[in-house]
């Protein structure tokens, strides 16, 4: 029921209009989805049920070190207060009204936790100005120091939450030491930058968007303002701090999740830079969509993941934190891979076209994904895409994308837009300012498992513009459904601290990072690459001007060209593995 719930919250959001309490509610709902799943999960360890502790509550304002007030709500067991025992301590923090935690923190307390939310600075009940997550780390550990201080602390402390809640998460390992035992985060980013600017393009209606749902619309210009990395980023950047990373985690994402690349590369980080004693203790769930409650594919039992990730972190709590009651074997950790077979470290959902008797949309798992054939396909003339082939002949294509007149988004990574997830792309594909090229049609299976990438060599007639990539599984009937897109914003191509511009009809060599997914061509379909320069609205729309986001200046149509030659020779880069790498589990 609670699943059913989620995903009926989570598919909501696309269908609100834009009444601001409306939306910014079933955000909130949203980012309740893993705590009300965990809090209704009945917790089974070593085959003996928890006691169920009598709670009180209570809150209380924490200082901060620069002595900003964080308010804070604490469900905790009688006995605790009382000194009869010592609780260890499951945090969240939240921009979403900490007193909405409620239900999830006495879920905790009744398990043997203290059960702790917190509101963000300048959000509800905590004093100070709302700052991104800039402060998240050090707002954290602050409030990690205090829970320690108090008589009825073991000094463990774990953490939880999802989305805003789980980025909050990835930061608090910067700051460091700290008293973490285990996070368990979902659909969150260690990467605030790469998040917010995706290959130097504007995540308009994720972040605008997302700001505006929360009643923080004018921090738009703020970010806008910090388009360039600086050390503005550096507190939302975990990138450097995964040696402070000495616990377990349990990490979830999403093939169609907003935070797609970003929280995969985190948990990369956890499980090969983290303390060496922990990197074995990092399991990662990849759902097939996040915050992406479905598009157009039907997705096969797409909860079970989140149910699995649910349990395996109630189990590592338990045998990190050490609640009173609970009782923990040595191996205990161990139990947290299904069926106690420990080489399955990685759960995730294999896509696949949803048509009948097609193959994918099911689980698998493995101890790490595997590792794929990096297969080329190259562009060729007359739209054909071609694997393993260069180009013969002097070639390209060529395209006026003018900014005034968008191509409007259709599916994809997104949050508040009336669609996402796999979505048919044929009203895009044939607008005069896109460029597709596709394979024949398949005469078997191909699985792909990583990181898609294209490689490209462009000219434009404009100072700067965009170059949209989108990798479509085109089916027996002609249905284009996108797989994954992305964007890289030209200006930014050499460096995400210094713009450049481009020089009229130069040719660049760029590659765009697609994204990553498990997806399974069927034979009979077609691998389609579209081009084409704007994705509106989930990125900003590119003048062209070479003017950064936040400037104003008189747009710019723009000739914009893909060569596909022996000497040019595009491609679309497509991690292939065996089938048999991929069994369902």
């Amino acid at each position: 029921v609670v699943v059913v719930a989620a995903v009926f919250i989570t598919g909501s959001i696309a269908k609100l209009s834009d009444d601001g309490w409306k939306r910014d509610r079933l955000l909130w709902a949203q980012k309740s989805i893993e705590a009300a799943a965990r809090s209704n999960l009945k917790r089974s360890h070593n085959s003996q049920s928890t006691p169920s502790f009598t709670c009180t509550n209570f809150s209380v304002f924490i200082t901060a070190s620069d002595g900003t007030q964080l308010k804070t709500y604490i469900f905790i067991p009688k006995g605790a207060l009382n000194g009869t025992f010592k609780v260890p301590v499951i945090l969240e923090r939240t921009p979403y009204n900490a007193l909405n935690l409620a239900g999830s923190s006495a879920g905790w307390c009744s398990q043997g936790y203290a059960g702790v939310g917190q509101d963000f600075r300048g959000r509800y009940g905590s004093n100070g100005m709302f700052e991104f997550w800039r402060f998240a780390s050090s707002d954290a550990n602050d409030t990690m120091a205090w829970i320690i201080s108090q008589p009825w602390s073991n000094g463990k402390v774990g953490t939880t939450g999802g989305s805003a809640d789980g980025i909050a998460q990835y930061m608090q390992p910067i700051d460091s030491p700290h008293p973490l035992v285990a996070q368990f985060v979902v659909v969150g980013s260690g990467q605030m930058h790469k998040t917010t600017y995706q290959q130097g393009a504007y995540r308009e209606s994720l972040i605008s968007g997302w700001l505006a749902a929360i009643q923080e619309a004018g921090y738009s210009a703020t970010v806008e303002a910090h388009e360039p990395y600086s050390a503005w980023w550096n507190t939302i950047n975990d990138v450097g701090s995964y040696s402070h990373v000495n616990f377990p985690a349990v990490h979830v994402s999403g093939w169609f999740d907003i935070f797609n690349r970003h929280s995969l590369e985190t948990y990369r980080g956890y499980r090969t830079m983290g303390a060496a004693s922990v990197q074995e203790y990092q399991v990662l769930i990849v759902l097939p969509g996040g915050h992406c409650g479905g598009g157009a594919v039907k997705w096969e039992n797409k909860s079970w993941g989140l149910n699995v990730a649910t349990e395996l972190a109630t189990e590592m709590f338990a045998a990190t934190a050490n609640p009173p009651g609970a009782t923990v074997n040595e191996n205990a950790l161990n139990s947290m891979f299904l069926e106690g077979n420990t080489s399955i470290k990685i759960i995730w959902y294999v896509l696949g076209p949803g048509t009948f008797l097609s193959k994918g949309n099911y689980w698998t798992g493995s101890y790490d994904f595997p590792t794929p054939v990096n297969t080329l396909f190259y562009l060729q003339d007359k739209g054909k895409l071609l694997k393993g082939t260069k180009p013969t002949d002097v070639s390209f294509s060529k395209y006026t994308y003018n900014p005034l007149e968008p191509s409007p988004t259709i599916g994809g990574n997104n949050l508040l837009l009336k669609q996402c997830g796999p979505q048919d792309q044929r009203d895009g594909d044939k607008r005069s300012d896109t460029v597709t090229f596709a394979t024949e049609a398949l005469t078997e299976d191909l699985a792909i498992t990583g990181e898609m990438t294209a490689m490209l060599y462009v000219t434009s007639t404009a100072v700067d513009t965009d170059f949209v990539v989108k990798v479509e599984d085109v089916f027996i009937d002609g249905t284009s459904m996108l797989v994954q897109d992305a964007i890289i914003r030209m200006r930014w191509r050499d460096s995400i601290v210094t713009p450049s511009l481009m020089k009229p009809l130069q040719v660049y060599n760029v590659t765009i990072q697609v994204g990553y997914t498990s997806y399974i061509f069927n034979r009979g379909h077609k691998i389609q690459l579209a081009i084409t320069s704007s994705n509106f609205p989930r990125f900003s729309v590119n003048p062209n001007n070479g003017g950064l986001v936040n400037q104003s200046a008189t747009p710019v149509a723009a000739e914009n060209a893909i060569l596909h030659d022996i000497v040019h020779a595009s491609y679309l880069s497509l991690p292939v593995v065996d089938l048999s790498d991929l069994k369902p589990i």
